[in-house]
């Protein structure tokens, strides 16, 4: 594996939809997965990401509390999180708008995710964070 290989964080409850997401990103990407907002916190605490695909209805901690530790304490990765969910259009609108990189609504084609994940990390990679 190339040390600059795109690093994408994939948080997902869905064991199976998380195994496809993170397979199915795999060939292009360095892909590491969470199973809750508590797993991906603790990810973004000790890696680094070009890309964060978020589902937000989680048990133990949902997307909106990642997005709310990473608005927190990792504000320049806010604009890589492509939140993919199948949750109603009132709860989307609760994303914080023009913050996140896109949203994308369940069920998506592995293609769509895989090419919001390719804009994301080209935009990560023209744009570096600070922080």
């Amino acid at each position: 594996m190339s040390a600059s290989r795109r690093r994408v964080l994939v948080v997902e409850d869905d064991s199976a939809t998380r195994t496809l997401l993170s397979t199915g990103l795999s060939d292009d990407y360095e892909v590491a997965d969470a199973r809750n907002g508590r797993e991906a916190i603790q990810s973004l605490e000790s890696a680094e990401f070009d890309s964060v695909v978020l589902d937000l209805m989680m048990p133990v901690l949902d997307g909106f509390g990642v997005l709310h530790f990473v608005e927190k304490h990792r504000p320049e990765l806010l604009s890589r999180v492509i939140v993919v969910t199948g949750a109603d259009d009132y709860i989307v609108r609760l994303v914080p708008s023009g913050k996140v990189f896109d949203v994308l609504t369940k069920p998506c084609g592995l293609a769509e995710l895989s090419d919001a994940v390719g804009r994301c990390c080209d935009d990560a990679a023209t744009n570096p964070a600070e922080g």
